[in-house]
């Protein structure tokens, strides 16, 4: 390993994480297609776009290698924010989001194998993960602030930084050598992707496992729901674009800070079931402080959402690995748990697209958290009677 190379994957990942039209995303999307509804219902497709090929790109990094993808995605993201930027129709527009979903996805996973073959040293590895996955969270926070600023000069502007930025990250990422495997190994990825695929099947066969995976992906969508929310809420109650980059920049703070508490918390088993029906419990009601206080107060709760965000992660991958005890399909379990969350939150994302054109943002909202919230208690008492059986 070459320290060299591991650094320029930090500076890589700096600038490929630079997204400068996250807190003006839906705003943006709003003013260019006129519509609330039609805002949001290309944000579905995002996030169903995210959810299907989650899969199939983890084959093509196993086949075409992790840094082939890597400057695929990046490449997918470049493109994706300039047709974002300069398109003026809703087929356009969702192209451009279309290749930013892919570029997530290419992405996700991608670059932290390739940094592993460039640092194939577990301590080294961990090393330069962390201060890379530090660098990420600098960058959103940084070009949140940006983006919003700039967005208040220029529509397009975030746009076009934003594929500047990700162009640099290209670069970066491009001089660095890929450790090449050889195609054997390549191969052997794509048959023990099938056989992970195949490993879905086998967690059925785990007592009181579903269930809980269900609940968990549902306290999960109660808080990504708020969080693509965010926007159209802070333009209800009359919050200055220009400041929406401040409360993500402190959204992810939040978040970070979340995390950190939870990690220090040490729960046991039944406590930690117990946790996640509380953080369901608190996702129930944000919505409902938020369509109570319709006014910037609410930003408060926003921001709780956010550290709920950060807390609910350790807590409900832990729930479901100890729910695993010493089977070998942590993995698997937790793919199904995201993949579960996705598509709840892809469903509710498009109810909500058709909602709030007749019942406005805080109305859509509660009607969506109601829904959530009956599948939630459907999906407790189905994990309660399952453990008492």
């Amino acid at each position: 390993m070459k320290r060299k190379d591991s650094v320029l994957f930090i500076f890589y990942r700096f600038f490929a994480n630079s997204a400068l039209f996250v807190p003006i995303i839906v705003v943006f999307l709003k003013y260019k297609t006129h519509s609330s509804a039609r805002a949001l219902s290309i944000i579905g497709v995002y996030s169903l776009v995210i959810m299907l090929a989650e899969l199939p790109t983890g084959v093509i990094a196993d086949t075409f290698g992790t840094k082939r993808t890597t400057l695929l995605g990046v490449a997918s993201a470049i493109l994706g924010s300039l047709v974002l930027g300069y398109g003026n129709t809703y087929s356009v527009l969702l192209l451009g989001e279309i290749l930013i979903a892919i570029s997530v996805s290419l992405r996700s996973g991608a670059d932290s194998a390739f940094l592993f073959g460039i640092s194939p040293d577990i301590g080294a590895y961990k090393k330069y993960e962390s201060f890379s996955n530090s660098a990420r969270y600098i960058a959103l926070c940084t070009s949140s602030l940006a983006g919003s600023f700039l967005f208040g000069i220029n529509k397009e502007l975030p746009f076009v930084t934003s594929s500047i930025m990700f162009a640099a990250g290209f670069l970066f990422a491009s001089f660095i050598p890929e450790k090449n495997l050889g195609k054997s190994i390549a191969g052997k990825g794509v048959a023990d992707r099938k056989m992970h695929l195949n490993e879905f099947k086998k967690l059925f066969r785990i007592k009181g496992l579903i269930p809980i995976i269900i609940l968990s992906a549902l306290t999960g969508v109660f808080f990504s729901t708020v969080y693509w929310l965010v926007q159209p809420y802070l333009q209800s109650v009359g919050f200055p674009e220009k400041f929406f980059g401040l409360v993500y920049a402190l959204s992810f703070v939040s978040s970070a800070f979340g995390s950190f508490v939870s990690g220090k918390i040490r729960f046991k088993e039944r406590n930690n079931y117990l946790q996640i029906v509380w953080l369901g419990v608190a996702g129930m009601l944000i919505p409902v402080f938020l369509y109570l206080f319709r006014s910037p107060t609410g930003i408060l709760f926003l921001l709780l959402n956010q550290f709920l965000i950060g807390f609910s992660y350790p807590v409900i991958f832990s729930a479901i690995q100890k729910k695993i005890g010493a089977s070998k399909l942590r993995a698997t379990a937790l793919s199904l748990e995201s993949l579960i969350q996705r598509l709840f939150l892809t469903i509710m994302i498009f109810f909500i697209s058709t909602a709030i054109s007749c019942n406005g943002i805080g109305k859509s909202l509660l009607l969506a958290d109601f829904v959530l919230s009956v599948l939630f208690i459907v999906s407790l008492y189905a994990s309660y009677t399952s453990s008492r059986s």
